[in-house]
């Protein structure tokens, strides 16, 4: 089916009309409307004029301006990630690595130039907490691929020059992210012997498919008892463990059950709780992340709980 440019919500509207295009589907067009402007008469005459262009091929979604206005950011990345992001041999490298990591499950991406004094760069892919190699290339290669993964695609201050030779944390830009389905990536490297021992961070962009208790293999009568204390009004939960070990996992999983507990739900009209906190390191429904920053100590923790939450789920790394 053709939809033209000129089918598309004029800007009197386009702040209130989001169009998307499905060939796939009975009905290709899929159009989103501002709840509170359906009785506007420039959207009323815009949906008749599809209607009539496209007949039986239109389908509407009364939903909210904030849903909107999401839908047209996430259109705007996608289309910079296909055509208007420039990538150097290095960073198309690093990408297609995080790629692979990420399509093996991994927890993380090693990249280690020179090890145990070699001329050579060895990549590994940590599965279930098994280190598998995808590649090994000269030491040299290793070098700039960090080289051009910390100064080029992190966020760390423009102008910043990767150092081997000193340990160096950054995170990667989420547009580099985007196109392998990764939430975030932590970058790390520290010298080591002959060389530099660096580590990718990943995190999985699986917002839309958060794991159940029962999927990450807890028994029935664990389950019972984590619901258990998700329900008490008072109290403390402490998770600890290895890196690698889970712990954001079963924190995702924690928070959704939570959400879904007080009856918080993902669609276009879904109900907010007014203060739920949730770590950093995931995409959660329903909940808005908060820094905590432990130098500001009680003055912190005072303006916190002055927010009346629900919860405070706070997640501290050492």
């Amino acid at each position: 089916m053709f939809f033209s440019d000129a089918d598309y919500p004029g800007k009197d509207i386009s702040d209130v009309v989001y169009v998307s295009i499905s060939e796939k589907d009975d009905k290709p067009v899929h159009v989103y409307i501002a709840d509170n402007s359906k009785g506007q008469r420039a959207v009323q005459a815009y949906i008749g004029t599809l209607n009539v262009k496209y007949p039986g091929k239109v389908n509407i979604t009364w939903t909210t301006l904030d849903v909107i206005a999401s839908r047209y950011q996430d259109s705007e990345r996608r289309s910079d990630s296909n055509s208007s992001q420039h990538l150097n041999s290095n960073q198309e490298k690093v990408i297609s690595y995080l790629a692979k990591a990420n399509n093996l499950g991994s927890s993380d991406l090693h990249i280690t130039p020179g090890r145990d004094g070699s001329e050579f760069t060895y990549v590994e892919a940590r599965v279930h907490g098994e280190l598998e190699i995808l590649d090994v290339i000269p030491r040299k290669e290793g070098l700039e691929l960090l080289g051009a993964a910390y100064s080029g695609m992190s966020d760390v201050i423009k102008g910043t020059q990767f150092d081997p030779a000193i340990p160096q944390d950054a995170r990667i830009a989420e547009n580099f992210l985007k196109p392998v389905n990764l939430f975030g990536a932590r970058y790390s490297h520290y010298p080591c012997v002959g060389g530099v021992y660096a580590v990718f961070r990943l995190i999985k962009d699986d917002s839309e498919d958060i794991p159940t208790f029962e999927e990450l293999g807890y028994m029935p009568q664990q389950i019972q008892t984590i619901r258990r204390m998700l329900q008490r009004p008072e109290g403390i939960i402490v998770l600890s463990g290895p890196t690698g070990s889970g712990k954001s996992t079963t924190l995702r999983t924690a928070s959704e059950a939570y959400l879904s507990t007080f009856g918080f739900n993902h669609n276009d009209n879904m109900r907010l709780p007014e203060n739920a906190f949730s770590p950093l390191n995931h995409r959660r429904r329903a909940a808005f992340p908060a820094q905590y920053r432990r130098q500001s100590g009680i003055p912190s923790m005072a303006g916190l709980t002055r927010l009346n939450p629900l919860c405070d789920l706070i997640q501290t790394r050492y």
